[in-house]
């Protein structure tokens, strides 16, 4: 028979991992709830939002994991938020001659609670890296993450474009550290190349998969040289 501090902890454990592995079937229900696009520019921009839900319909992602990795990652992040919050409550149990295991356990509850609460956020409204479309430019804001992945809770890097400061856009493929082949929607910002969007890499997508990226990358760069000229 556990102890009861360690069955509670086994159960909130349990309710760490059930939240994340829910999240699949909330995120895909929410995708199909969406709007559908509305105009050439929203349509262009609407498979640059990879996987991500509930982010804006005048918002693209740069890059990112596909959600299954995604959603690996948002669990890793909870139990080390659990484990960590129960280590330090723990250290504190036993500092001020507390129950230390009770303490721990606490910690672990409520770790569980907070960081799977915001991985769920992050999982559905909140890339590491996302560029804005709007009327009077661009938009890029960059967030520190873990693994790349979850957005942590700082501040946020953001530099903003008028549309009469890009040249132009182009398509390229950039090869990653892990040796695959990204399709990225690139701004000409005076003498320099800015990332604007990027395909998630997605094994499930097959052979094809590259091919229509780069065709939805076309897309995406002419329906923003549209809106540029217009500028």
């Amino acid at each position: 028979m556990l102890h009861e501090n360690a069955q509670e902890a086994l159960q909130f454990l349990a309710l760490g991992a059930g939240i994340i592995l829910l999240l699949r079937l909330v995120a895909l229900g929410l995708g199909h709830l969406g709007a559908p696009a509305d105009g050439e520019l929203a349509a262009a921009m609407a498979p640059f939002r990879n996987g991500y839900p509930l982010i804006g319909a005048d918002t693209v992602v740069l890059g990112g994991q596909a959600i299954i990795p995604r959603i690996a990652v948002a669990f890793l992040f909870t139990l080390l938020c659990g484990t960590g919050l129960a280590l330090l409550t723990w250290s504190v149990g036993r500092a001020l001659r507390w129950n230390s295991l009770r303490a721990a356990v606490v910690g672990a509850r409520a770790g569980l609670l907070l960081g799977g609460a915001w991985a769920v956020y992050c999982l559905l409204c909140l890339p590491p890296r996302q560029t804005q479309v709007d009327p009077e430019g661009l938009t890029r804001t960059s967030r520190p993450a873990f693994l790349r992945t979850i957005a942590l809770p700082f501040p946020s890097h953001t530099v903003h474009w008028d549309h009469v400061e890009v040249g132009g856009y182009e398509v390229w493929e950039q090869d990653d550290a892990a040796g695959s082949t990204a399709i990225v929607v690139m701004a000409r910002i005076g003498d320099t190349m800015e990332p604007i969007a990027g395909a998630i890499d997605d094994a499930g997508d097959g052979a094809n998969g590259p091919h229509r990226q780069k065709a939805e990358a076309q897309r995406l760069a002419e329906a923003l040289r549209a809106l540029t000229r217009t500028k």
